[in-house]
């Protein structure tokens, strides 16, 4: 573990969990581009409450239960990939936004056992946010 000052690009992409693309929910089918285009990772956070101008205030309480409650894609990469696979993202959206920003890497760990596998942890602001690169 060392210290690791490179840049990258935090892109979030939020939408509701019953967002879909084509038979499958739009937060899954995010994941699987991102696999297949060979990302390092990507996160998909669940909110428990939350609104918005097209949805309304939603919350996971049992006496309000939505199907509309906010889900955030998360991804770490570098500005170059980011931009190329935006039009793509785009594409595949009905609803939501999409929020850019520059991250820091602090810290990035190596496990032994799975070789080329990086994972990190990226300070914003004054936040943390895990993903790799």
């Amino acid at each position: 573990m060392g210290e690791y000052t490179d840049e990258k690009t935090l892109l979030r992409i939020h939408i509701c969990e019953d967002d879909r693309y084509g038979d499958k929910a739009l937060s899954e089918a995010l994941v699987d581009l991102f696999n297949r285009e060979g990302y390092a990772e990507a996160t998909v956070l669940k909110g428990i409450a939350g609104f918005g101008a097209q949805t309304g205030q939603r919350r996971d309480a049992p006496s309000e239960r939505s199907h509309r409650l906010p889900v955030v894609v998360e991804v770490i990469s570098c500005r170059a990939r980011i931009d190329w696979i935006m039009p793509r993202i785009c594409g595949m959206m009905g609803n939501g936004m999409i929020t850019q920003g520059t991250v820091k890497v602090a810290r990035r760990f190596v496990k032994s056992k799975q070789p080329g596998y990086q994972r990190v942890a990226a300070v914003a602001a004054n936040s943390t946010v895990f993903g790799t690169c």
